[in-house]
């Protein structure tokens, strides 16, 4: 992850929000990990939350169990 000092990113804010978008990877914001930013793009950060969700309440598990017990039987012709 590109990690940018606050100062830099202030300067540069059209330039780092451009990047994020383009890269659609996390970019970090300050070099004190404890106290930095991340940056993502809004379509990762919206699957990430729902990816989130899934799994909170068993859903993503049961959806993992389902693909990995599948047979030709579980579908009909259309």
């Amino acid at each position: 992850m590109e990690v940018f000092t606050s100062s830099w990113t202030r300067s540069n804010w059209a330039k780092v929000l451009n990047m994020v978008k383009a890269s659609k990877l996390p970019m970090q914001v300050g070099t004190d990990d404890a106290e930095s930013v991340v940056m993502v793009p809004k379509a990762e950060y919206t699957s990430m939350v729902e990816t989130l969700f899934l799994e909170e309440n068993g859903v993503l598990n049961n959806v993992f169990e389902r693909m990995a017990n599948t047979s030709e039987t579980d579908f009909d012709e259309v």
